[in-house]
């Protein structure tokens, strides 16, 4: 009770330190209300929970703070707990609407993030007789549960990428925060690798694997099987940072450096099913202890939160974290636990006896009356090991729990690169801006991005104020080395075709190659040299003879062409293309329906549409004009409809208003 008790104080202090302080993605900036979209449908998949397998819509609910001026936020996707079982089978929790998974959701939000608290399949065997049964079917359970985090990723690309990012989220800046089976998921998604996965624990007594890839598909979800249907195929599903409570990984020899994503753990010492790593024996750290299931049965030696962390940090997966200093009360206080063993990032929780999840709340009154097939109700049942379970108690772990991760997740989302000062900043339209590295940043990059970091401005002068500019070290021996912004369609340089880039370089004279690249058209070069050092000056490549051509990719090189055997350091700002009176003119135009927003085009199964707004109605005709599907959308943002059963060809798909007006429309080509 001294350890909890402590831990509140210290709590207390630091909210008023963090309040003072102020400090956006660690602070709670934003008081009161959240944004909240509820049951937005992201995958549709099948699930085994039914007994015979069956279609099921994943939903996420979506938290974003009110009032927030930010156009591009981190996303923290919020995984619940459950014992990969149903919600209401052996526990009161286990769903996207857990206390704890609102709780933190809400509170990451008036962090300034943007926060999915997300469902994914569930369903295993825990009463087989058998281990080799138990055990297979929870490594299955675990592995569809990967494959729909990857989907939630991807669906997150697809809605900036095709749907015009309504949920204002960066997709370079995504954190996991898994609680209990969550952080399971997001854990094992962090650090396995597909052939990583056929190890002899998970291989049956007869020589077979436990995860058949022709039943379940491949780690990503990608490629089709039995029961698994592919979503989102060819967006990235990449993420940097995962926080895991009371989490674990199948095998600690998954965790490798530079595959694996940095990680920050909270672990129940006394967990009386999943081990946190420490052995009873030996009392020191060990990465190969036993789980068990409800009853005290076996299913597998696994690797527990102080096995993790100590793997992370010894293998270089941690080195990103690095950065931040973390001499918060918080930290200081987890960090003087003798359990965490001097390991940074690992927080050990101790409770009197066997006990599992504190920050989890659950109404009492109402799963007292649901009986448990263990005997007893489910409230009952799940008291036991969370015997002073209370609002306080579930406030007090959750607090904790974000103030460990918000400034590791800080550091490793490289947050301060974020500029969120942009209310009244509106689109020049003079200009096509490609990125001003602060408020408007309308293209990615490919090459050369890990070569390129966002800083504040060293150099501010008349000619560049800016807050923050892009910071790119051209690396030695490497004379074509390029930064390249991605377009995911054609870049339109039907009006705006002179590209223009400020730069801050070290030297006169120094030759800077400017190249449209991509696309169906061969690629153009511009050469031009720069006329000052250590000050800003902008740089001109006119391209106007591409009016007309077809081009995804502009690339600057610096030092172009020249071997030099030292690293510089470019500062850039301000990328985009200006008019130069030289259009290309292909077609008259005339008055047109606005384009509905549709992913995939070709479609061959689960079409997802971005609703426009004012679309009440979605509808599918074929080219005859014959009605063939509608879908009413219910006020949601994104919905999706299943075009399996249609014939291959063109059909069209309209968005109408509550008045039967088409607001929308799209050409659809049915594989």
């Amino acid at each position: 009770m001294r350890k909890i008790f402590t831990l509140l104080f210290f709590c207390t202090l630091f909210t008023g330190a963090l309040s003072a302080q102020d400090v956006r993605y660690v602070d709670e900036v934003f008081s009161d209300a959240v944004k909240i979209l509820q049951n937005q449908p992201y995958s549709v998949n099948i699930t085994v929970v039914t007994g015979a397998p069956a279609l099921d819509t994943l939903l996420f609910d979506l938290y974003a703070p009110l009032g927030d001026t930010c156009t591009s936020r981190p996303l923290a996707i919020v995984l619940h707990t459950g014992t990969f079982l149903p919600r209401g089978l052996l526990s009161p929790t286990g769903d996207k609407d857990d206390y704890a998974n609102q709780q933190i959701s809400e509170r990451l939000a008036k962090r300034g993030y943007v926060a999915a608290s997300v469902q994914y399949r569930v369903g295993w065997n825990p009463i087989a007789p058998q281990d080799t049964v138990r055990r297979s079917t929870i490594i299955n359970a675990a592995y569809r549960s990967i494959q729909d985090l990857y989907a939630f990723i991807r669906f997150a690309h697809l809605s900036v990428e095709e749907f015009g990012n309504p949920y204002h989220i960066d997709t370079s800046r995504i954190a996991v925060f898994g609680i209990g089976t969550g952080g399971f998921v997001g854990l094992n998604a962090a650090v396995l690798q597909q052939e990583e996965i056929y190890i002899d624990k998970f291989t049956n007594p007869s020589g077979k694997p436990m995860i058949d890839t022709n039943l379940v598909g491949d780690l990503h979800g990608i490629k089709p099987a039995a029961i698994n249907i592919p979503n989102h195929v060819g967006y990235n599903d990449d993420f940097q940072f995962v926080f895991g409570l009371d989490g674990a990984v199948g095998d600690s020899s998954w965790m490798e450096d530079g595959l694996s994503v940095p990680m920050a753990v909270g672990g129940t010492v006394t967990h009386p099913t999943t081990p946190f790593g420490i052995n009873p024996i030996t009392g020191e750290i060990d990465c190969e202890l036993p789980v068990f299931v409800v009853g005290g049965q076996y299913v597998v030696d696994i690797g527990g939160s102080a096995c993790l962390i100590k793997k992370a940090n010894e293998l270089g997966i941690n080195n990103p974290l690095k950065k931040g200093t973390y001499d918060d009360p918080v930290s200081e206080e987890i960090r003087s636990n003798p359990n965490t063993f001097g390991q940074e990032h690992l927080w050990a929780i101790n409770l009197p006896g066997p006990q599992t999840g504190p920050w989890e709340y659950w109404d009492s009154t109402f799963w007292k009356m649901i009986p448990s097939p263990l005997g007893g109700s489910i409230h009952s049942q799940a008291i036991v090991t969370n015997p002073d379970m209370s609002l306080d108690k579930a406030n007090r772990y959750i607090d904790t729990a974000l103030w460990f991760f918000s400034p590791r997740a800080y550091v490793a989302l490289k947050l301060s690169e974020l500029v969120c000062s942009c209310e009244g900043v509106e689109p020049d339209p003079s200009i096509k801006l490609i990125t001003d590295f602060e408020c408007q940043r309308n293209f990615t990059f490919g090459a050369g991005n890990d070569r390129l970091t966002i800083i504040n401005n060293p150099d501010p002068d008349p000619n560049n104020t800016s807050e923050k500019v892009g910071s790119y070290s051209d690396p030695t021996h490497d004379s074509f080395a390029a930064l390249c912004a991605v377009s995911s369609d054609s870049i339109d340089l039907s009006v705006f075709n002179v590209f223009k880039v400020d730069v801050n370089g070290p030297a006169i004279g120094v030759p800077f190659l400017l190249k449209l690249e991509g696309g169906t058209s061969p690629g153009k070069e511009v050469w031009v040299n720069t006329a000052a050092s250590d000050s800003w000056e902008t740089l001109t490549a006119d391209f106007s003879s591409e009016a007309c051509a077809n081009h995804t990719r502009v690339c600057i090189f610096p030092n172009g062409g020249v071997d030099s055997p030292d690293e510089a350091t470019y500062l850039l700002d301000n990328l985009r293309f200006e008019a130069s009176g030289t259009e290309c003119i292909t077609s008259l135009l005339y008055p047109e329906i606005a384009t509905l927003d549709i992913s995939p085009n070709p479609v061959s199964g689960i079409l997802y549409i971005r609703n426009p707004g004012e679309a009440k109605y979605i509808t599918v005709v074929n080219i005859l004009g014959q009605k063939l599907m509608d879908l009413k959308t219910n006020h949601q943002d994104i919905v999706w409809m299943d075009l399996s059963q249609l014939d291959t060809g063109i059909y069209m798909i309209g968005g109408y208003d509550s008045q039967g007006k088409l607001v929308a429309s799209a050409r659809i080509m049915k594989n």
